[in-house]
C-alpha cells in the first residue's frame, strides 16, 4: 500500500485574515483528513510555512521547465501549484540533509 512508503508527510501552513473562501474551507477540511490520517498511522506531519519555499522556488521552477516536453507529450501543464509543492519538498530535503550533516 502507498502509505506503507511514506516517511512523513510535509503540508504548507497558512492563516486566514478573517472570511474564507469556499475553497479555503476544501482546503482545512482536506489538511484535516490528511493529518488524521497520519495520526492513525504514526506519520510525522512537517508544517512548513510559505516563506520557506522561497529560496527553492527557482530550482523547482527550473526543474518543471526541463520536463516540460514530458509534460506537452501527457497533455498537461504545470502551474504555481505544482511549483510551490516542489519548492516545499526542496527545502525540506535541503533541511533534512543538513540535519544529518550536523549529527555527524
Amino acid at each position: 500500500m502507498f502509505l506503507e512508503s511514506v516517511d512523513e508527510v510535509v503540508i504548507e501552513a497558512f492563516a486566514s485574515r478573517g472570511l474564507i473562501s469556499a475553497y479555503g474551507i476544501e482546503t482545512i477540511e482536506l489538511v484535516g483528513a490528511i493529518r488524521a490520517i497520519c495520526a492513525l498511522r504514526d506519520i510525522p506531519v512537517v508544517r512548513q510555512t510559505p516563506a520557506q519555499r522561497i529560496t527553492c522556488v527557482p530550482t523547482a521552477l527550473e526543474m518543471l521547465r526541463t520536463r516540460r516536453t514530458e509534460f506537452k507529450a501527457l497533455h498537461l501543464k504545470y502551474d504555481d501549484h505544482q511549483v510551490s509543492a516542489l519548492a516545499h519538498l526542496l527545502h525540506r530535503e535541503g533541511s533534512a540533509l543538513r540535519s544529518r550533516a550536523q549529527r555527524r
